[in-house]
């Protein structure tokens, strides 16, 4: 990968994690803002972490694959792996690409976050720690997709032949 791939990748993960910081940081505010504490239950953390996650990826695939086409960077980079030929045969469905990686990202993080506040011990969070967890996990997850997008997306599946 060339300096100036980089650079774009660079920059457009930056873009989308500072994007989904505050985008997810308002509405959350927005939904909890006379509230205390906020209580995190099974099926409260379920839906949070699944409704976050398939948004963001979702709609970071579909805007990474526009980015791509529109710098008609499709296929520049000789993928290393089997699984990274795959995910890059799969982007050619954004709106797939973004259902199937959230889910497996609400699945991890679900279990993850359960087992974590578990041990613990928590039953509920006050307002301020959960909008600074909140604010962070969409930030990194947000940069995190969109890396695992444009990667994918700049990737030869199986789009272009090398010549050899």
């Amino acid at each position: 990968m060339n300096k100036e791939i980089k650079a774009n990748i660079i920059i457009e993960v930056l873009i989308t994690a500072v994007l989904c910081f505050f985008i997810n940081g308002m509405l959350s505010a927005l939904l909890h803002h006379k509230a205390d504490s906020v209580l995190v239950s099974n099926l409260f953390i379920a839906f949070d972490i699944s409704s976050v996650s398939m948004f963001i990826a979702i709609i970071t695939a579909l805007f990474s694959r526009s980015s791509i086409r529109r710098y008609n960077a499709v296929g520049i980079i000789v993928p290393g792996s089997r699984i990274m030929r795959q995910l890059s045969r799969l982007f050619r469905r954004p709106f797939f690409f973004g259902l199937l990686l959230g889910i497996a990202v609400t699945i991890i993080i679900f279990i993850l976050a359960k087992l974590f506040l578990t041990l613990l011990g928590i039953q509920e969070l006050s307002f301020a720690v959960y909008m600074i967890l909140k604010t962070v996990f969409c930030a990194l997850l947000g940069a995190a997709v969109s890396f695992i997008c444009l990667y994918a997306g700049m990737s030869d599946g199986g789009q272009r032949t090398e010549d050899t």
